[in-house]
């Protein structure tokens, strides 16, 4: 019980236990039970949302690193507040200091460590895809007048979780494909969450079924090393948590090398090259308007 808020726990524990051993612990009893038949396992850490939280073990490694690297520590209170700098609407941070938040990734990296070794073990690695992504960028970001200390940082993305920018958008996508995804191989495709599902079915052998989906595209090519450029991608920005997150409402589109944005509330447009400027740093509108137009236009028509 939280905040008057009751979650039926899909697992059960005793004090002391971390969460996501527990799921992680669920997971391999689920990939033993069914070793002998097809499955598909959906498994959602809870880990590293908040409420931040790791294993004491692992903050106390985290906090003499910090001592060590002569970093201040944050993630108490306001203490982080030295490395916050005022962007828009709110404030970004723009160091990685918080040793429980740094707990928290790599108790998640040790599980799902603990996942591929029991594949392993159970000869089912080469026969079994794994698809490692999130929902969306850290929570790096606060409004101008909170007072809460942001967990993390996404630099060199500008912003974070709620912002239309790239620490918002940008995640994290790794797949595991035994003899198809060439390991350690990094694919320059654009790739949005609804994409997952038509790419899972084309890796299955399965049709795509595009009447269960509108905007999803397969990037199964891609991760083969084959040339697979999606569509442009839309986002909207609905709404605006100016004091948690400190953004406004916006809408964008992301096509080849160019982003364009439409700040809905402030009747203001900007375009961005989002390979060559990750830090979104550098508005383009008025020295490519062509550009800016065009893509306006494909936006607008969505």
């Amino acid at each position: 019980m939280e905040k008057n808020k009751f979650v039926l726990n899909p697992v059960k524990g005793k004090k002391g236990d971390y969460l996501g051993d527990l799921l992680t612990d669920k997971a391999i009893e689920y990939i033993e039970n069914k070793k002998d038949q097809p499955f598909l396992m959906v498994l959602s850490f809870y880990a590293v949302h908040t409420p931040i939280g790791a294993p004491k073990n692992l903050v106390k490694k985290y906090k003499k690193k910090l001592i060590f690297l002569g970093v201040k520590e944050g993630g108490k209170a306001r203490i982080a507040d030295y490395d916050l700098i005022k962007d828009r609407l709110g404030y970004s941070k723009s160091s990685q200091n918080n040793p429980t938040y740094a707990g928290m990734i790599e108790n998640t990296d040790k599980c799902l460590g603990r996942i591929v070794d029991k594949l392993e073990k159970l000869n089912l690695d080469r026969k079994t895809i794994i698809l490692l992504t999130s929902d969306h960028g850290g929570l790096s970001t606060r409004g101008l007048d909170s007072k809460r200390t942001p967990a993390t940082s996404n630099y060199p993305l500008r912003q974070s979780k709620g912002s239309i920018f790239e620490g918002g958008i940008r995640v994290p996508l790794f797949v595991k494909w035994s003899g198809k995804a060439v390991e350690g191989s990094i694919y320059d495709v654009l790739v949005n969450g609804t994409d997952h599902y038509p790419t899972m079915l084309e890796m299955a052998g399965l049709p795509l079924m595009p009447e269960q989906r509108t905007d999803g595209r397969s990037y199964m090519k891609a991760t083969q090393g084959e040339n697979c450029q999606r569509d442009g991608i839309f986002c909207y920005k609905w709404m605006a948590r100016p004091d948690s997150t400190g953004d406004s409402r916006a809408i964008s589109f992301i096509e080849g090398d160019y982003k364009v944005i439409e700040w809905l509330v402030e009747d203001k447009i900007q375009l961005y090259n989002i390979n060559e400027d990750l830090s979104k740093k550098t508005d383009l509108s008025e020295k490519y308007p062509d550009s800016k137009k065009r893509l306006l236009a494909k936006m607008h028509e969505i």
